[in-house]
């Protein structure tokens, strides 16, 4: 849980007045700050930020709280330590709301958790969440942190979680016991990824990591090829410094109910180089262990072959998009004209098809000093182009923001070499490939144009600069 905390409102001062004051009430969370002004408001979260004079708040008061997310306000709860019949209907013990711009990103599930941890801190042995019935995100996130569904009625659904229990989905802590003889004695959530759950759990095999897929994001064809992916980590986890998976009666997926699937894994410990440089030494040793991961991946029998690389239609379209937005914005045309120029010429040669991990990027993989701890998140493995895995590993960890640093990246080449062919001339094959194959992913108008997630952020800087240079990444890398 690196970089959160939970304060009272009260001692909040106006960190949170900028996400109260433009965050409408919805979803049963009721926010009298929407819209005051901020002498108003300071008075207000002063006073502990009561929703309501008289009634159910004068008899049941409300605590408010700000979670916090390496200092920034990204999210507000309130927690109730009794209720009433009414709140009972609707209320609960606790009530909590994400602004729309940060949602997605698991904040959540870090709120329900520590409020639940404060309740059962000042007493409280069973949780209460309330939520409209069609609600599914808050569903979700109930069920996350251990909610079972305790009854219905119009409109409504209730969950009840015991706060003695290890806060987690309660399916798969079921699972874990009675199947695979796991003794789970707590979990907490650790964020990262789109959608899907993580917990971090202290279990009677050590520490672990439990990580639940988003039936949001993961279609039956989508399950089939993460299983396949599953199957390439186990194969591969002997061979390389990877997060241990611990499979049931030779499965990695697991799946104990309708909807729920979810894998258990050996804790790895590390760092990511989400922020900071890397070292030359952490550099070679990260081209070793990619060249290793090459190697010791083989296609599985019944494996379809490696799917295509987008084709000029579909990069067209996108910059047709582009073209009809750029108008006064310098940024745009600049990127359309180069895409323009991309496009014109003929498409890199992918070289030798093979296996690829296909997100060998800054969050998926942990180090030490001396080197990779662990390469992470196996889940799109499957056949494909190892060029791409190179070049998301020299983008990812050798671009500072505006230039490839040449001795990280030389590094990378040297590390690489100890174990496989991997020429000057591949690496700028797999830039320019790696450029028109995400092209389709960060350069679009909705990355472009709005507010995005510093993660994405990264990734539309790294793409865009491979555009911007496309016919100079000679002469930049080499």
């Amino acid at each position: 849980m690196t970089g959160f905390s939970l304060i009272p409102l009260s001692q909040a001062a106006g960190a949170a007045y900028e996400i109260l004051r433009d965050m409408p009430s919805e979803s049963g969370y009721a926010n009298p700050a929407y819209g005051m002004e901020k002498a108003e408001y300071l008075r207000w979260a002063a006073d502990g930020g009561q929703t309501a004079p008289s009634g159910s708040e004068a008899e049941n008061p409300v605590q408010s709280y700000v979670l916090l997310h390496e200092g920034a306000p990204v999210a507000v709860g309130r927690l109730r330590l009794s209720l009433n019949e009414d709140l009972e209907r609707a209320g609960g013990h606790i009530s909590y709301a994400v602004p729309a711009a940060l949602r997605g990103r698991g904040y959540a599930q870090m709120l329900l958790y520590l409020l639940v941890q404060k309740a059962g801190e000042n007493g409280v042995r069973q949780v209460l969440v309330t939520i409209y019935d069609h609600n599914l995100p808050s569903i979700r996130v109930a069920e996350k942190c251990g909610g079972v569904l305790s009854g219905r009625r119009p409109g409504w659904c209730y969950y009840v979680i015991d706060t003695k229990r290890p806060l987690m989905d309660e399916r798969i802590l079921a699972c874990m016991e009675s199947a695979m003889g796991i003794r789970v004695r707590s979990a907490r959530p650790v964020l990262g990824g789109y959608l899907n759950a993580k917990w971090r759990v202290q279990s009677s095999l050590g520490a672990l990591l439990v990580k639940q897929y988003s039936m949001t994001r993961f279609t039956p064809e989508r399950l089939k090829a993460l299983s396949w992916a599953l199957a390439h980590q186990l194969q591969v986890q002997n061979a390389l410094p990877t997060a241990r998976l611990i499979p049931h009666q030779g499965k990695a997926l697991l799946n104990p109910a309708r909807g729920v699937y979810f894998v258990v894994m050996r804790y790895a410990r590390g760092h990511t180089l989400e922020t900071g440089r890397p070292t030359p030494v952490q550099m070679m040793d990260l081209g070793r262990v990619c060249a290793r991961m090459h190697r010791a991946m083989r296609p599985l029998p019944g494996e379809t072959p490696a799917d295509g690389l987008p084709d000029g239609r579909a990069l067209e379209e996108n910059l047709t998009k582009l073209e009809a937005l750029a108008g006064q914005r310098a940024r745009l045309q600049a990127l359309a004209r180069a895409q323009r120029a991309m496009l014109a010429q003929r498409p890199p040669c992918p070289g030798p098809a093979g296996m690829a991990h296909r997100d060998f990027a800054r969050d998926n993989v942990l180090f030490d000093a001396e080197g990779v701890r662990a390469v992470l998140d196996f889940d799109r493995a499957r056949p494909g182009w190892p060029l791409l895995d190179v070049a998301r590993a020299v983008m990812s960890f050798c671009f500072d923001g505006q230039r490839l640093e040449r001795p990280l990246v030389r590094a990378f080449l040297t590390g690489y070499r100890r174990v496989g062919k991997l020429s000057r001339r591949d690496l700028l094959r797999g830039l320019r490939l790696l450029c028109r194959v995400e092209t389709l992913y960060w350069l679009t108008p909705d990355c472009l144009l709005k507010d995005q997630a510093p993660k994405v952020e990264r990734f539309v800087r790294e793409i865009e600069f491979l555009s911007l240079h496309y016919d100079e990444l000679e002469r930049l890398i080499l």
